[in-house]
């Protein structure tokens, strides 16, 4: 099952929900997510964490599927297990490799566009993605016309690399699983980040987020 829980103290809960709220052409409604202007008839990649308030402590849920536009129109929508204001949300055409993104108004997320950063991010041949200063990380990593594939990692856990406890969470993509999909067979994990390649990589416990989208080689 894709999806990841946790708890965390809750500190404010807000019970308002504007109807919709835009960025770019993925909305998000009370219990739907909606992707515009997609590839048509391509398959869409919905990603995400949400914090679900129980009292004064919430549990963290990742969601995790690949819809199809079966209709061909440019428009896929995906109704995932959790849609609370304190969310983060993707989307990512796995044809054309085009990412959407959005959070709920009043949501705390915070997405941070790594192909802005001026040095630190991944680049082509990067074969690990590291997070200094963070305990957990959800990544999803997409390879256009290809295939998708996601790992969990904890500081110090089983997902992370080097499986110390030292306030930091690397990942290596070759231990990426693929996401499955119907009638498609899993593919091995690429061993580094290629041209045209998405990252992306979510902080659950402050919804902080990172893309990345590498550039196609000029020829």
């Amino acid at each position: 099952m894709w999806w990841k829980a946790g708890r965390v103290p809750l500190v404010v809960l807000i019970l308002v929900f504007v109807p919709v709220s835009v960025l770019g052409q993925l909305s998000v409604s009370t219990s739907q997510l909606v992707a515009r202007g997609v590839t048509p008839r391509a398959n869409v990649l919905f990603f995400g964490v949400s914090m679900q308030p129980l009292g004064y402590e919430s549990r963290i849920i990742r969601s995790l599927a690949i819809v199809a536009d079966n209709d061909g129109d440019g428009v896929v929508s995906y109704s995932p297990q959790r849609l609370d204001i304190r969310s983060v949300w993707f989307a990512v055409d796995i044809q054309s490799g085009k990412l959407f993104s959005v959070a709920p108004a009043g949501s705390p997320a915070k997405i941070i566009d790594l192909n802005r950063v001026v040095a630190g991010a991944p680049a082509a041949g990067g074969t690990r993605f590291t997070r200094r200063f963070s305990s957990f990380l959800e990544v999803v990593l997409v390879r256009p016309s290809q295939d998708v594939w996601a790992l969990t990692a904890g500081d110090g856990g089983p997902g992370d690399d080097d499986r110390t406890p030292d306030n930091s969470v690397s990942v290596a993509f070759a231990r990426f699983i693929a996401v499955p999909r119907n009638g498609k067979p899993a593919t091995p994990p690429p061993q580094a980040l290629a041209g045209g390649d998405v990252l992306i990589a979510i902080e659950p416990w402050t919804l902080k987020a990172y893309t990345l989208t590498l550039a196609l080689p000029q020829h």
